[in-house]
């Protein structure tokens, strides 16, 4: 009689031991999609952000521009408001507020990057400007 107790305890420990390595892959598993989850965040359609990058690659630049100067005047603290702001004027072609938007965001976060786009604008803005020496050239 003693045998057979013993082997239903021996089941019994192995089922409980297949039990718990089914619940520790479980878990594990479900630890690295709510990680995976976590990291990998699906960008909301209310966000501002995507939806101003969204046009911005679709080359609609007054909608991304109507979407960022909102958050620009709601925040006039955030640099980050400005700088993209200075990135929409510069796609628009206007390099005078991209200028005045990247000294903006200049002032409040001073960075190489901001720095540099700094350079660069006013380096445009000096080639798209007349020279106050040229005389215009008449053209048949």
């Amino acid at each position: 009689m003693e045998p057979d107790i013993n082997q239903q305890i021996l089941a019994e420990l192995k089922g409980l031991r297949r039990l718990t390595r089914r619940s520790s892959i479980t878990a594990l598993i479900l630890f690295a999609l709510f990680l995976a989850a976590s990291v990998w965040q699906i960008p909301s359609h209310n966000d501002p952000y995507a939806r101003a990058t969204a046009a911005m690659k679709a080359s609609d630049y007054q909608k991304a521009l109507s979407i960022v100067e909102p958050l620009a005047v709601q925040h006039p603290e955030n640099y980050y408001h400005h700088e993209y702001l200075g990135t929409i004027y510069l796609a628009l072609g206007n390099p005078a507020k991209a200028e005045e938007e990247y000294s903006k965001a200049y002032s409040l976060y001073p960075s190489e990057n901001l720095a540099n786009m700094l350079v660069t604008v006013r380096k445009r803005r000096a080639l798209q400007s007349p020279s106050p020496n040229a005389t215009p050239v008449a053209t048949p």
